[in-house]
């Protein structure tokens, strides 16, 4: 229903902001299948991750070794269920694919094509779930690295894919490959050839004198490759994550490579007197809070943030090219920031309420509202290093350079300090409710992003589309103006969204109202 509901409301958007002509089908139905294979990639390797993981913490996985099944049938089970998933979204989605068809412009063939490349994706994706989930126990862990592996796994179909079409005939003129590399420019890599092949990419944005809207350019015959080659991962992937589980299902202490591994790599060697006494004065301040940061990972994250924040401005503002494009890293920072609160505070109490230390928590002498403003203090204060070295660079950009930035003239750049400045101090809460609220974590980080982030942008576009029609304002520029009215009026409702939030999360705690793995 939520893949329905967006590839709608996407489609309604694309069409009231684009004329309708004679192959407006053809163009709608190529976005619905960039917005199907975008959403493939990122939601499989999520929904996936934990299925073999999860087995190995709860001991169920050494239960199944006691029936007649092997490791590779599990792995095919748990690879079948998850495939299925996955289709269903093809299948919901399909009612929305007859508008395309009822407007003309598209074709059986182009369907045909669709599929294959939306199957090979499917492939690929739940491949690399696979891998990840055989790999690693913890959830988190395991999710972090099918994102990742998902990741390398999309760059090296996408390169695969172009490498094919470059290598063979398929569309005649030396193949489609170098066809498209007379459209795209020989500075271009074969990564957006591949793109371009599988229909993920708009030709027309690269050479907009092209003047035919293409959806998919490959030939039926190369996309069968694809399919067959997606087939040949998914087994691969099968198989290797058979024979992990059969030598990892036990529960064995590290080996002496990682002991060494974490002994000269994650254990303090400087300063170590100093490190201890910051950790314990942490403990007495805010136990709950140090819960988050009491392991190498959750103060890696932090500091790993701040060592990224200062190479990429150390690298942006060493370099004239890339001080023309300042404005647009600096907003892609700090969406990437906001993403990575919001996934660390919608799986704060996660961990909690898998171990039972939650009820631990509820019956000791600290109340609710001691527990929930501890986990909050420690959520800020763990990315708090980032978000004020990001915040600061960027204002002291904006006051420096304001001759310089568009952005900074029209007061776009101060506007969006606010913004998420604002985001960063909300997320956490909204995250927090969340992490009690739903039962599996990626229901909490969509849910958290939602609140948090899209609706009160919705909401606070709505209100200036509002105040633009009531005015009867006539502005050229009021896309801009648009943008900058949500840039200002998002927090004031992401403040209100928040404070609400953290009110119920008191509530629920209190009266003891969170769901719990364990049950059913």
């Amino acid at each position: 229903m939520l893949g329905v509901t967006v590839v709608l409301v996407w489609g309604l958007l694309f069409a009231f902001q684009n004329q309708h002509t004679s192959n407006m089908g053809g163009v709608i139905f190529g976005q619905i299948h960039r917005s199907l294979f975008w959403a493939i990639w990122l939601l499989v390797p999520f929904s996936a991750a934990d299925c073999i993981s999860r087995e190995r913490r709860e001991g169920t996985l050494g239960l199944l070794f006691l029936t007649p099944l092997k490791p590779r049938d599990i792995v095919v089970a748990k690879g079948f269920a998850h495939g299925f998933r996955a289709m269903t979204l093809l299948l919901a989605v399909l009612p929305a694919m007859t508008i395309p068809f009822l407007m003309g412009g598209v074709s059986w063939n182009q369907v045909v094509m669709v599929a294959l490349v939306e199957f090979t994706s499917i492939c690929w994706a739940l491949g690399a779930a696979l891998v990840a989930s055989s790999i690693a126990k913890d959830g988190l862990r395991a999710m972090i690295l099918a994102v990742v592996l998902a990741g390398v796994a999309f760059f090296l179909s996408t390169m695969l894919t172009a490498q094919v079409a470059f290598s063979t005939g398929a569309g005649g003129g030396g193949g489609l490959g170098r066809n498209l590399y007379g459209y795209v420019g020989s500075g271009e890599s074969g990564f957006l050839i591949g793109l371009f092949i599988l229909g993920a990419s708009n030709l027309e944005m690269w050479n907009p004198g092209l003047g035919v809207p293409i959806t998919l350019l490959a030939p039926l015959a190369l996309l069968s490759v694809m399919a067959v080659i997606g087939l040949l991962v998914l087994f691969a992937s099968i198989v290797f994550s058979g024979i992990r589980i059969r030598h990892s299902w036990k529960e064995e202490p590290p080996s002496a490579r990682m002991n060494e591994f974490e002994k000269t790599f994650l254990k303090p060697v400087v300063w170590v007197g100093f490190f201890k006494r910051w950790m314990q004065r942490k403990l007495d301040k805010n136990p709950i809070g140090w819960l988050e940061q009491r392991t190498w990972s959750g103060r890696t994250v932090s500091w790993a943030w701040l060592a990224v924040i200062v190479l990429v401005y150390s690298l942006v503002l060493s370099d004239n090219h890339l001080m023309s494009g300042f404005g647009n890293v600096q907003s892609l920072m700090a969406w990437l920031l906001a993403l990575t609160i919001a996934a660390t505070s919608a799986a704060s109490f996660r961990r909690e309420r898998e171990n039972g230390v939650l009820e631990l928590l509820l019956v000791s002498p600290l109340s609710a509202s001691e527990i929930v403003q501890g986990r909050l203090g420690g959520l800020w204060g763990q990315f708090l290093p980032s978000c004020v070295a990001m915040l600061g660079i960027w204002t002291y950009s904006i006051s420096i350079f304001s001759r310089t930035y568009s952005y900074a003239m029209h007061g776009e750049g101060f506007v969006k300090v606010w913004f998420f400045a604002a985001t960063f101090l909300v997320v956490p809460m909204v995250g927090l409710y969340f992490s009690v609220r739903c039962r599996n974590f990626i229901s909490a980080l969509l849910l958290t992003l939602s609140f948090s982030m899209v609706l009160p942008m919705i909401s606070a576009g709505v209100v200036c589309k509002i105040d633009f029609i009531r005015a009867n304002q006539i502005n050229y520029d009021e896309p801009h103006e648009m943008w900058r009215g949500i840039y200002y009026g998002t927090p004031f409702i992401q403040g209100i969204v928040g404070f609400y939030l953290i009110s119920k999360l008191k509530r629920r705690l209190n009266e003891r109202s969170f769901p719990l793995d364990q049950t059913i």
